[in-house]
């Protein structure tokens, strides 16, 4: 049984950043026209590392972040100024 639709944005706040510089991660939820609370946002950021020579390549990778976050309640949204950041 539907109970509605809901939206999500997830971005960065610019394409590219400096080592140590901090990373401003923005996640705009639209859940005005859901009847069902969002009770968590899980958050994971991966990294794959790709080496290629001679017509070879290996890969090797995991996970950088995870973060579970707060959600949103049925009928409202976190967008605009109001994003999870």
């Amino acid at each position: 049984m539907s109970k509605g639709i809901s939206s999500a944005d997830i971005h960065f706040e610019k394409d590219g950043y400096m080592p140590g510089e901090l990373v401003q991660m923005v996640i705009e939820v639209d859940n005005t026209n859901c009847e069902a609370n969002i009770n968590w946002i899980n958050v994971s950021i991966n990294k794959t590392v790709t080496m290629r020579s001679s017509g070879s390549s290996t890969s090797d990778g995991g996970s950088i972040f995870h973060k579970q976050i707060n959600g949103v309640p049925a009928r409202l949204s976190r967008v605009g100024d109001q994003a999870i950041r």
